[in-house]
């Protein structure tokens, strides 16, 4: 519902997964010859425009039926009962002219209804990093990831050189063909998200490519898949697929052919390490999250060699068949990723979101609002407008033209979740590298690096030495966490420069500069935005039917000393009474947990300092332990929501009673027989709570609250 206050707009919404439902377009319904009914079933319609509708289209309805009176072998409908049923019928021109005051008014008010949140869905989908589900070593996945990203970048860079022309050959596709000039697309990428196809759907786990426009996944029967996944779409079982004809303005924007027998668009689409997807371009029902969407037009692929993750691809970037522009006004054109744990691998919090929810408060901190270049060669990438580089507070002296595009359409900046790493061109990595060179008192590694990292030092850099770095765009500053281009690899003992030089004249913001960074993309209004953000503790909002009022949050379990507890799910889920659930109460002190929780997190305390359980002399807690925290090593207590973890400061659940030296668990079980469990104060003290309820998010960020 969106409620409207001041001139204020704000969106209330539930949680992901219970508020978005497959949606419809809203149409005048014919049902036989007795009867029009006026129909508008689409979710994403805000309530007021849909009764607005409605209510206009039964107006014109009711004028049609009194100029063109049904034939008198049709069952009319009973008359009203009230007093309209007495009142005479006009003359058809008195109709007329009563009617048009109305239809003045409804054109009046129609723009009030029809603003630029209306006909808009939100849409969630959750994304992992493509090593996740390997039982990798960092070094490892750190490895793999470069590997990755260097083929990215040489991927690019054929696609910078030609550009996205090509052009169609006159006869069918087979595995030989090699008289179509395919235009090579940037292909691959470091996560994955999860989508169903078809009528029942069939879910699969797709790449996501910002650099690409087709959406395309193995279809049976699959004639030359090597590395196909065990579950494969089957366009004969789904009532909803169609194969899309030559005439298409789809089917033009690819490489084709057409079959001269059934004028089926048969494509070809080849990435820049010469992976490719062949197989004809079709029409089907795409759900993602919980909302479905009809006549998606996507690669059937029937021959798909050089593919190792995931089972398809999902195009993101602005060309025509890429997911965002065929959803285009459904989600208001703009969409948004949140990316962490590249270098862990736990990456299970990460989100893709399309819609209006996809971005944050215009007035949140650090937040860089960038306009989307357009590059007449390559349009459909996102080119920004990077005019400089400082490395520890000193502007470097690189020319802004070293950003810029060249005479050709070559050059320029590309954001890209694909590539791992960022590249520079040649002259403004020469001065980044000398400028970490100088500002690190370390050796430079010799001989091979992890992936061929150009600058790696010998040991292990501590976070204070590494120098910051400063991204300056022509609308703002954007000032990188470290993690985001310095990798410390413990196991081969070198501190690497997550930045190389670009092996072409294109400079690439990779995932890693990426990561901890809430990314907005625009494309209605042709803009990107950078905001800085803890990207694991976005915590959804969830609706209690009995207490709507109040901000529950999906938490999932509780781990102590790094141990997940066994805890049943049902503990912290709101049953179908309204009953249960898990909220953050201010007017609460304590954290107050079910009687199935508190008593494991308790025992798993108590098993793990190895001490008696004895009284507290403070109201209210009920469980302490004999010493002080210096004395004993207290266990980590870490809270899982669905959208990442939340690791309390150890004050945040012990208390301290000096006089008694006593140390308290400040955690209780739900008091009265209550059955919510509860944040309250103390565990949340040094911790930026965030309630964002337009977009019904709650964001919890450590900070030092007396230094804000």
């Amino acid at each position: 519902m969106r409620e409207s206050s001041g001139g204020k707009e704000s969106w209330l919404f539930c949680t992901p997964s219970h508020r978005q439902e497959p949606h419809h377009v809203g149409r005048l319904q014919n049902e036989g010859s007795t009867e029009r009914r006026c129909t508008f079933t689409a979710s994403q319609m805000p309530i007021p425009l849909t009764l607005f509708l409605e209510n206009i289209c039964l107006l014109l309805l009711s004028y049609t039926k009194q100029s063109n009176p049904p034939s008198a072998n049709l069952q009319q409908t009973p008359p009203p009962t009230n007093n309209s049923s007495t009142m005479a019928i006009a003359p058809q021109s008195h109709r007329l002219s009563s009617l048009l005051p109305i239809l003045l008014l409804a054109i009046h008010l129609l723009p009030f209804y029809t603003s630029a949140s209306s006909f808009t869905v939100d849409v969630f989908v959750n994304i992992v990093q493509v090593d996740a589900h390997l039982n990798l070593t960092y070094h490892e996945r750190i490895h793999r990831a470069m590997r990755r990203s260097h083929q990215r970048a040489m991927n690019l860079h054929h696609r910078g050189r030609r550009g996205r022309r090509h052009r169609s050959a006159p006869r069918p596709l087979d595995q030989n063909s090699s008289s179509i000039e395919t235009s090579l697309q940037a292909g691959h990428g470091e996560f994955l998200m999860k989508l169903a196809i078809g009528n029942p759907p069939t879910s699969f786990m797709a790449i996501v490519d910002t650099g690409s426009d087709l959406i395309w996944t193995p279809c049976s029967p699959c004639t030359l898949c090597p590395d196909q996944p065990s579950t494969i779409f089957d366009p004969q079982g789904s009532t909803s697929y169609s194969k899309l004809p030559c005439s298409s303005p789809s089917c033009s924007a690819l490489p084709h052919v057409c079959d001269p027998s059934s004028d089926d668009c048969q494509y070809i689409y080849r990435y820049g390490d010469q992976s490719t997807t062949s197989g004809y371009l079709s029409s089907e029902t795409f759900t993602l999250g919980s909302a479905s969407f009809e006549n998606v037009g996507f690669g059937c692929g029937t021959m798909n060699w050089g593919f190792h993750e995931g089972a398809g691809l999902v195009g993101l970037n602005r060309g025509r068949l890429s997911l965002i522009s065929q959803l285009g006004a459904s989600v208001g054109y703009q969409f948004s990723y949140c990316l962490s744990g590249l270098e862990d691998g736990t990456s299970g919090s990460n989100r893709l979101v399309f819609g209006p929810s996809s971005a944050l408060s215009s007035s949140s901190v650090g937040a860089v609002k960038l306009p989307l270049l357009i590059n007449s060669r390559n349009p459909d990438f996102y080119f920004v407008d990077l005019e400089g580089i400082s490395v520890g507070g000193k502007r470097l002296p690189i020319e802004a033209s070293a950003f810029q595009f060249k005479q050709g359409g070559t050059g320029g900046v590309v954001v890209d979740s694909g590539s791992a790493l960022m590249y520079l061109v040649a002259e403004a990595y020469r001065e980044v590298k000398q400028a970490f060179i100088t500002a690190i008192s370390l050796p430079v590694a010799a001989g091979p690096t992890p992936a061929g990292s150009d600058l790696c030092f010998q040991g292990l850099v501590d976070s204070s030495s590494i120098p910051t770095l400063t991204l300056h765009f022509s609308s703002g500053d954007f000032c990188a966490p470290k993690e985001n281009y310095f990798i410390v690899d413990k196991d081969s003992r070198l501190s690497c420069l997550a930045i190389n030089e670009t092996p072409m004249g294109m400079s690439i913001i990779g995932a890693f500069m990426q990561q901890n960074v809430h990314i907005h993309y625009d494309l209605g209004n042709n803009l990107i935005t950078f905001t800085p953000a803890r990207c694991d503790q976005f915590a959804p909002m969830l609706t209690n039917s009995k207490m709507p009022h109040v901000y529950f949050v999906a938490l999932k379990g509780i781990s102590v000393g790094g141990k997940r507890l066994q805890i049943p799910d049902w503990v912290f889920q709101i049953d179908q009474t309204g009953t249960g659930g898990f909220f953050v109460d201010s007017g609460s002190r304590y954290m107050c947990l079910l009687e199935p929780a508190y008593s494991q997190v308790l025992g798993a305390f108590a098993e793990a300092l190895g001490l008696p359980i004895v009284g507290s002399p403070i109201p209210d807690l009920s469980a302490c332990f004999e010493g002080l925290p210096g004395s004993m090593s207290i266990p980590s207590l870490t809270l899982h929501f669905q959208n990442g973890d939340l690791h309390l400061p150890l004050e945040n659940y012990f208390v301290v009673v000096k006089e008694d030296e006593l140390s308290c668990l400040a955690i209780i079980r739900t008091p009265f027989g209550g059955s919510f469990s509860v944040i309250g104060t103390i565990t949340v003290q040094n911790i930026h709570v965030n309630y964002n309820v337009g977009k019904s998010l709650m964001t919890f960020t450590p900070t030092q609250c007396d230094k804000l």
